[in-house]
């Protein structure tokens, strides 16, 4: 049986500033990663939940549209719940109904935002497969991640919309400055050996006996290297080793051999491109969401206020 999901975060805020960002579909929509559009229905008494509909879209014109209903309560503590059910009747949707919660209690330094929900799934055994090992996990992660949206936008008052921009634009540059240092440590130097690798080496002075290790030893740290990019995901400086590195990379090569100067698609541009990856990953690598600053254990987190 999957588990359950939880998600909390603590910001910084009052009660009412998150309550509206949080109730208010076209508030929640802009913070919410599971969602593209939410709408509140007519209610026929005031009494009756309040009904909902949303939309997710996938890509490549596809989507899922579902339905949902909510209750909101004020307690005598002070604290607020909005319990929910929700599902979807189309057979795309691997979630066919479910229900949870969310949850504001004030704290000393600002509001404790956090949610649990279950749903039931279609697919028979193919489904409950693919909620355990891809699904469950990535919308865990897409709610602790939404969650830390939102308290960026009410904490700094940064707009979701940047947030996600900036997220993906250094997605791509940590990304594709990764597979670009594994490629040059694996392919040229590791597998196909390429002449021009030693060449280069062996033009600064070393024997060919030392540079055909020195090569190798070149492949392994690009390689680590590309490791720690990903590892290291949030870390801003490395940014500007890495731009460093490049810099001195490129000017090795070319006082080793100066007709790589007129190579086509050789270190010159190559460098170039990189470096612009880099500033625009140093740009954008500022107040990213993260998922990690969310407790994803119920007992954990009600350990850490209980210490509190």
């Amino acid at each position: 049986m999957s588990k359950s999901i939880y998600v909390c975060i603590e910001i910084h805020t009052d009660m009412e500033s998150i309550w509206k960002r949080t109730q208010d579909p076209s508030l929640h929509e802009r913070w919410d990663l599971r969602f593209t559009s939410i709408a509140y229905l007519p209610k026929d008494d005031e009494d009756e939940p309040q009904r909902f509909a949303y939309t997710t879209k996938l890509g490549f014109g596809l989507g899922i549209s579902g339905w949902g209903e909510s209750i909101a309560t004020h307690n005598e503590d002070q604290s607020r719940t909005s319990s929910l059910r929700f599902g979807s009747v189309e057979a795309l949707s691997l979630i066919r109904e479910g229900g949870g919660y969310w949850k504001y209690t004030e704290s000393q330094t600002g509001i404790v935002f956090e949610t649990g929900y279950d749903y039931e799934c279609r697919w028979g055994v193919i489904g409950r497969f693919i909620d355990s090992v891809v699904f469950r996990p990535f919308i865990g992660w897409a709610t602790a991640w939404s969650f830390d949206r939102l308290r960026l936008w009410i904490e700094k008052g940064v707009d979701p919309m940047l947030l996600m921009l900036r997220s993906i634009v250094h997605s791509v540059c940590r990304l594709g400055l990764a597979a670009i240092f594994a490629w040059h440590g694996i392919v040229p130097k590791l597998v196909a050996h390429h002449p021009q690798e030693q060449q280069l080496i062996e033009a600064s002075g070393f024997s060919p006996d030392v540079s055909g290790w020195l090569v190798t030893i070149a492949g392994v740290l690009e390689i680590l290297f590309a490791i720690v990019l990903v590892v290291l995901w949030r870390v801003r400086w490395l940014y500007a080793v890495t731009g460093i590195a490049l810099i001195a990379l490129m000017l090795t090569a070319i006082i080793a051999d100066s007709g790589l100067l007129i190579h086509p698609f050789g270190p010159v541009t190559l460098t170039i491109a990189m470096l612009a990856m880099c500033v625009l990953g140093w740009v954008a690598c500022v107040d990213l969401p993260s998922a990690r600053r969310c407790s994803r254990s119920k007992k954990l987190n009600q350990r850490e206020r209980k210490h509190k």
